[in-house]
C-alpha cells in the first residue's frame, strides 16, 4: 500500500510564538505548510486562494478576540477537515466550531503529531 501524500496545511493562529510552534511541529510530522493567517479575513482569503491545495487546517478558535466561526463554517461547507487549537473550554469551542477535533493549548509536539496523524484527509 502506498504511503499517503504529505498533508498540506493552512495554519490560522494569531499568536506568533504558537504559530511558530505549530509550523515547526507540523513540518516535523511530515506536513507541508502552504500558508498561514492570523485573522478571520486573512484566513478566508488564504483558503479561497489555495483551496485546491489545502488538505486540512489548523485553526485557532479565537483570533484577536474574534471567534473563528466564519472560518470553521467555510471549511465545513468545503469539506475540509480542521483541527481547533484552543485554550478555551470544550463547551465554548463547540459553540464556535462544532464538533471538530480539539488540541488544547498548551500542547506537546507529540500531541500535535498524533492529532495530525488522525485528522481525516480530504
Amino acid at each position: 500500500m502506498a504511503e499517503p501524500h504529505p498533508l498540506s496545511l493552512l495554519i490560522v493562529e494569531d499568536e506568533a510564538m504558537v504559530l511558530s510552534l505549530l509550523r515547526r511541529g507540523a513540518e516535523a510530522a511530515g506536513c507541508i505548510v502552504r500558508a498561514t493567517a492570523s485573522s478571520v479575513s486573512e484566513a478566508l482569503a488564504r483558503f479561497e486562494a489555495l483551496s485546491g491545495e489545502i488538505d486540512a487546517v489548523l485553526l485557532d478558535s479565537n483570533l484577536h478576540g474574534v471567534p473563528a466561526t466564519p472560518v470553521a463554517d467555510r471549511l465545513r461547507a468545503a469539506g475540509v477537515p480542521f483541527l481547533v487549537i484552543t485554550g478555551y473550554t470544550a463547551e465554548y469551542v463547540m459553540r464556535i466550531t462544532g464538533d471538530a477535533p480539539i488540541l488544547r493549548k498548551p500542547f506537546r509536539t507529540t500531541a500535535l503529531a498524533e492529532a495530525l496523524r488522525t485528522l481525516p484527509r480530504r
